[in-house]
């Protein structure tokens, strides 16, 4: 998309990225996102990144790369992407998405994961026409 460019996060982004993730149903306010970021934005092994249309954060994507018992190179987990409803569809998101796996290849990553709920069947199209394939179910359980 002609005029969107997409960089890593900065501390001054955490408040339009509350407004993304609250969007995409993870309601989030602008100072537990700064002290989320500050955390997450020192570590080498995560990425976080958004994307701008004329200076305004329009998406946001994280990944985070990790060891894993069943494979000699690390595995990155798509951990958020969200693109505001007004610049869907405009090639936002396959930007983050391209950032984010070249992350997770810089890092030596081989394969990069992200789920979606069940309902989000836009999402899962977008996955689909970006090369992922749907390999199995995710489940959750909330712990204390």
């Amino acid at each position: 998309m002609v005029g969107t460019f997409v960089r890593g996060a900065a501390a001054p982004d955490a408040g339009r990225c509350a407004e993304l993730l609250t969007e995409l149903g993870y309601p989030s306010s602008g100072e537990a996102l700064v002290r989320r970021m500050k955390a997450l934005l020192a570590r080498p092994d995560y990425r976080v990144a958004v994307a701008t249309r004329e200076e305004m954060v329009v998406g946001l994507g994280a990944v985070h790369v990790f060891p894993a018992i069943h494979s000699d190179q690390p595995l990155a987990f798509i951990a958020a992407l969200v693109v505001g409803a007004a610049h869907r569809g405009a090639g936002v998101g396959a930007r983050l998405v391209a950032e984010l796996e070249a992350f997770a290849a810089s890092h030596g990553c081989d394969r990069i994961l992200v789920t979606t709920a069940t309902r989000r069947d836009g999402a899962h199209r977008f996955y689909e026409r970006l090369g992922y394939d749907f390999t199995g179910r995710r489940y959750a359980k909330r712990l204390g």
